[in-house]
C-alpha cells in the first residue's frame, strides 16, 4: 500500500526542491549553449548540447509538478532537433523562433509555483489482500473439499464457495491473495468467467484470477483472458500445478522486492523516478553516467532497466545494445524514457534492442503500471531458466558419472553431443566426428545391419553386441538405438547408449568351457564306466545259469544287484544332464 505520510510527503518536496534550485542553472546553461551557437559559425557539436540541455527540462518538468515549463522546453526541443535532422543551414527566420521559445519558456519557469505541494500526487491506492489466503470457487463439493485440503496443506488459507454469487458477497470485505475458479455452474457455460469480469471491473487492483475447467476450447480460454485470468487449468486437475502457479502468483514482493535500475544523466529527474517506483516496494538503483551503467548492472542485478535515450557520451539505444551483448542479461527488460513523441522514431528505437518507450514527462502511475508487470515476467523468466538449469545441471551430472556411454547422433550419423565415458573408451570419438564410419565394419553375427542403420530405417529400438579391438585384446560393447521422433514421426535424431560388455562376456565363454567340460566328463562316464559295467552285470547272468553251490549264487547275486544299481545311478545322472543342460 502507498504511505501517504508526513515523512513521504516532505521527501517528494524535497526532490521537488533540489529541482527548483537547480533550474536556474539549467536555464543559464541553456542560454549560454544558445550564445555559443548562435555567435559561432553552427558547429553542430554546440547545437547537439543545447538540444540535450533542453531535453532534460521537457522531461523533468511535469514529472515534478511544472507542466507549464515541460510544455515550452518540449516546443524548443522540438524545434531544435528539427533543425539538427535538416541538411540546410539554420536560417536567421529559425534563429527568431529559438529566441521567441527562448522567452517562453524563461516566461514559464517565472510562472511556475515553486511553493511546497501540500499533497503528493494522486497515485491510485491499493487494499492489501490478506497475505496466502486464497478463494476457491468449485460446486463440486468432492473436489473443493480434496482441492482445499491440499492447498492448506501447502500452508494457504482457503476459503471455499459453491456459486459465484457467494464469492460476489464476500471479495470486497476481505479481497485474498487469489481465486482459483471454476468456468462451468448451473448459471452458464461461461459462468465463472462472467463473475470474475463484474468482479474485476469494479476493483483499482486486480486479484490473481486461476481457472480449472473441463472445457479446453478457444471460447471458454478466451473469456478467461478476458476476465483477466492468470493461469488456466483443465480437469482432471495437477493440483501440484495448481500450487505452483499460487505461489508465483503470490509471493511476497516486500520480503523480495522487484529491482529496477534507472540511468539517467539528470541526476533529480533519476530520483524522482527512484522514489516513485519506491512507493510501490520497488527497490531501484540510480546511474547518472551510462558509461558506469555496465558495472552497476552486474553488482545491483535488476530484472528492468529504465534509460534515457539522449545522454551525453552514450545513448540509450547505443547502452540498450551494448547490455544485449551480454547473454546473461537476454532476459533484463529495457524501457526507454525520452520526451520523443514520434512513433516510428519510439519504434525505431525498441528495435534497437527496446521492450518498451515511455514518454517524458511520466505520470507516477503510468511509471509504475508499465513497469510492475515487466518486472513481474522477468522474475518468472529468471526462476524458469534458473530450474532448468539446476535440472540441466543434475542430468548432467547423472549422465557424466553414468558407468555406461550415451551419444547423441543425427541423421546423418554425426555426433551432436556425447557423455565423458565415450570419450573414454573411444578417444578418437568427439561432437561433430561421423559415428556410423568409426564402426562401418560392423557387422552383426547373423549378417543383420548395424541397430543404428536399422533404428533409422524403422523408427524402432535395435541393439547388438560389437566386437572392437584395443590394444593387443578385443573388447565388446553392447550397443543399443533408440529413436528420437520429429512431429510428423520420423527419425530426427538417434540416442546410443554403449555399454561395455567384456567382462560378461568373458564370463558367458569361461561358463561355457566349463559346460564343455562336463559334458567331456559325462560322455567319459558314459563310456569308461557305464560300458563296463554293463559287461559286469552281463557276465554276472551267465555266471548265474552255471552249476552253483548256495554260497556261490549268493555271490554271485551281490555282484549283479550292485552292478545294476550301480548302472542305475549313473543312467539317473546321465538323465538329469541331458534334462537340464547341467549337473
Amino acid at each position: 500500500m502507498i504511505d501517504y505520510s508526513k515523512t513521504v510527503l516532505e521527501k517528494f518536496n524535497d526532490l521537488r526542491e533540489s529541482y527548483i534550485a537547480a533550474l536556474p542553472e539549467k536555464l543559464a546553461s541553456i542560454d549560454e549553449a544558445w550564445a555559443a551557437f548562435d555567435r559561432g559559425k553552427g558547429d553542430p557539436g554546440q547545437l547537439e548540447a543545447l538540444h540535450h540541455l533542453v531535453h532534460g527540462v521537457a522531461g523533468s518538468g511535469g514529472t515534478f509538478g511544472f507542466a507549464d515549463l515541460s510544455i515550452a522546453a518540449r516546443n524548443l526541443e522540438v524545434l531544435i532537433k528539427t533543425l539538427r535532422e535538416s541538411d540546410h543551414l539554420i536560417s536567421q527566420e529559425h534563429r527568431n523562433q529559438i529566441k521567441r521559445l527562448m522567452t517562453d519558456l524563461h516566461t514559464a519557469a517565472e510562472k511556475s509555483d515553486f511553493s511546497p505541494m501540500e499533497e503528493l500526487p494522486p497515485v491510485k491506492s491499493v487494499q492489501e489482500p490478506e497475505e496466502r489466503h486464497v478463494f476457491v470457487v468449485e460446486d463440486d463439493k468432492h473436489l473443493a473439499r480434496e482441492l482445499a485440503r491440499q492447498l492448506r496443506h501447502a500452508g494457504y488459507e482457503v476459503s471455499v464457495f459453491a456459486t459465484p454469487e457467494g464469492l460476489k458477497d464476500r471479495i470486497d470485505k476481505t479481497p485474498p491473495a487469489a481465486i482459483v475458479m471454476d468456468m462451468v455452474f448451473p448459471e452458464g457455460e461461461l459462468a465463472g468467467a462472467e463473475a470474475i469480469s463484474e468482479i474485476q471491473h469494479a476493483r483499482e487492483q486486480l486479484i490473481p484470477v486461476v481457472f480449472m475447467s473441463v472445457r479446453n476450447d478457444i471460447e471458454a480460454r478466451l473469456s478467461a483472458a478476458r476476465a483477466g485470468c492468470t493461469r488456466y487449468f483443465t480437469k482432471p486437475l495437477a493440483v501440484n500445478q495448481i500450487v505452483e502457479a499460487l505461489d508465483e502468483l503470490t509471493t511476497d514482493s516486500a520480503m523480495h522486492p522487484y529491482r529496477v535500475l534507472i540511468v539517467d544523466d539528470d541526476v533529480p529527474l533519476s530520483r524522482m523516478y527512484a522514489f516513485a517506483l519506491k512507493q510501490a516496494d520497488i527497490l531501484t538503483s540510480v546511474v547518472n553516467d551510462p558509461l558506469k551503467a555496465l558495472e552497476r548492472i552486474a553488482e545491483f542485478e535488476p530484472e528492468l532497466i529504465l534509460t534515457d535515450v539522449y545522454m551525453p557520451g552514450c545513448k540509450g539505444t547505443e547502452l540498450a545494445a551494448v547490455i544485449r551483448q551480454d547473454p546473461s542479461y537476454t532476459n533484463i527488460s529495457i524501457v526507454f524514457l525520452s520526451t520523443e513523441t514520434d512513433l516510428d522514431k519510439q519504434m525505431a528505437a525498441m528495435k534497437l534492442e527496446g521492450d518498451d518507450f515511455l514518454t517524458k514527462p511520466i505520470d507516477f502511475n503510468v511509471l509504475i503500471e508499465m513497469v510492475m508487470p515487466r518486472v513481474k515476467r522477468t522474475r518468472a523468466l529468471k526462476t524458469l531458466t534458473r530450474d532448468l538449469r539446476d535440472s540441466e545441471r543434475k542430468y548432467r551430472g547423472v549422465v557424466n558419472d553414468i558407468s555406461i556411454g550415451i551419444v547423441l547422433i543425427d541423421r546423418d550419423m554425426k555426433i551432436l553431443s556425447l557423455n565423458p565415458r565415450i570419450h573414454q573408451w573411444f578417444p578418437q570419438l568427439y561432437e561433430g566426428t561421423d559415428w556410423g564410419k568409426h564402426f562401418e565394419d560392423f557387422q552383426d553375427d547373423d549378417g543383420s545391419d548395424p541397430p543404428w542403420i536399422l533404428c533409422l530405417r524403422d523408427g524402432r529400438v535395435h541393439e547388438a553386441v560389437v566386437k572392437i579391438p584395443v590394444d593387443d585384446a578385443v573388447r565388446h560393447y553392447r550397443i543399443v538405438s533408440s529413436p528420437i521422433l520429429d512431429e510428423d514421426g520420423e527419425v530426427a535424431n538417434m540416442i546410443q547408449t554403449v555399454e561395455d560388455v567384456s567382462e560378461r562376456v568373458r564370463g558367458e565363454e569361461a561358463l561355457r568351457q566349463s559346460e564343455k567340460r562336463y559334458s567331456d566328463l559325462f560322455a567319459n562316464m558314459s563310456h569308461e564306466i557305464r560300458t563296463p559295467m554293463t559287461a559286469v552285470i552281463g557276465m554276472a547272468d551267465l555266471l548265474w545259469e552255471t552249476t552253483l553251490s548256495d554260497e556261490q549264487k549268493k555271490f554271485v547275486e551281490t555282484i549283479r544287484s550292485s552292478g545294476e544299481n550301480l548302472l542305475q545311478l549313473i543312467n539317473d545322472i546321465l538323465a538329469k544332464r541331458g534334462q537340464n543342460g547341467n549337473l
